[in-house]
């Protein structure tokens, strides 16, 4: 049976339609699983990232960014020799490190201001008139611990989050 050249060129053509086809499916693929990385993979990772973020040890982050690097490893089907900062701008995404310190940030910022339940937490602040003659216009003291390891959020916070808490 000989083809002739009309149902070449349809044969053609309806190959290279299913292609591109087959091409936007892949395409709605990979966003499908870029939004499964930041509305269900991410969160877990972060859930109550203020209450651990400061007792974490190097190796737990290490564990923790290798399973973000994973994820973007089998999403982006990149290869294994890519480093990871270019991983993470391609991916348009943060370190888990920076996003967790910025997310324990917001919160100590957010317990800072006198209407939050969790305000009562903090030490007395200082008085303004003392706070203006002092080096650093810290609102709330530091507090002392014997140990560099903190013993809870809030001490780590007001150690190392402070330097930017604005009046009410």
């Amino acid at each position: 049976m000989v083809l002739s050249l009309e149902s070449t060129c349809f044969c053609s053509l309806l190959l290279l339609l299913l292609l591109l086809l087959l091409l936007l499916l892949l395409l709605l693929l990979l966003l499908l699983l870029l939004l499964l990385l930041h509305r269900v993979i991410r969160p877990v990772l972060e859930s109550y990232v203020p209450l651990w973020n400061y007792a974490l040890t190097k190796s737990q982050t290490q564990r923790l960014e290798a399973i973000q690097k994973r994820a973007i490893q089998i999403v982006l089907n990149f290869s294994r020799g890519m480093p990871y900062s270019s991983m993470l701008y391609a991916a348009d995404l943060n370190a888990l490190a920076r996003r967790r310190e910025d997310i324990s940030r917001k919160f100590f910022h957010d317990i800072t201001k006198s209407t939050s339940c969790l305000h009562h937490l903090l030490p007395d602040p200082k008085l303004p008139s003392y706070n203006s003659r002092l080096r650093s216009c810290e609102k709330f003291p530091r507090p002392y611990t014997r140990t560099k390891r903190h013993r809870s959020f809030v001490q780590y916070a007001l150690s190392h989050y402070q330097d930017r808490v604005y009046s009410d």
